[in-house]
């Protein structure tokens, strides 16, 4: 999944709801309102699907940039994928705050993504 899609303003337009699963999205017509359904990660048990709706997560990137005072100068680092909500927050704030988005590339490593995040100016 490209995550610069997720920064499309058409995207948040529309009234249709998403299913995000490794790296696909699928439209979905059995959600009564626009919104972004996510798998959890199954630590506890199946990984269960949760529902959150555009209004919801625009809210809250919303207020995590404002909180961390996010302008259109930073650099957001998105080292998760997009099919996890954490990996998706990073793309909701960077279109919101119309700033940079920085992706990792490759397998984690720690000493490696600290140098990139340096380089990068996360």
């Amino acid at each position: 999944m490209d995550p610069f899609a997720i920064k499309d303003p058409d995207f948040w337009k529309q009234e249709q709801s998403f299913l995000l699963e490794n790296g696909s999205m699928t439209p979905l017509n059995c959600v009564p309102f626009p919104a972004v359904v996510f798998f959890t990660s199954g630590s506890t048990g199946q990984p269960r699907k949760i529902v959150l709706s555009k209004a919801s997560l625009l809210c809250s990137a919303a207020a995590v940039n404002a909180h961390l005072q996010v302008d259109h100068s930073s650099v957001w680092g998105l080292c998760l994928p997009c099919w996890h909500v954490g990996g998706f927050a990073i793309a909701v704030r960077s279109m919101l705050a119309e700033c940079g988005m920085a992706v990792w590339q490759g397998r984690w490593q720690a000493q490696a993504v600290c140098q990139w995040l340096a380089d990068e100016s996360v």
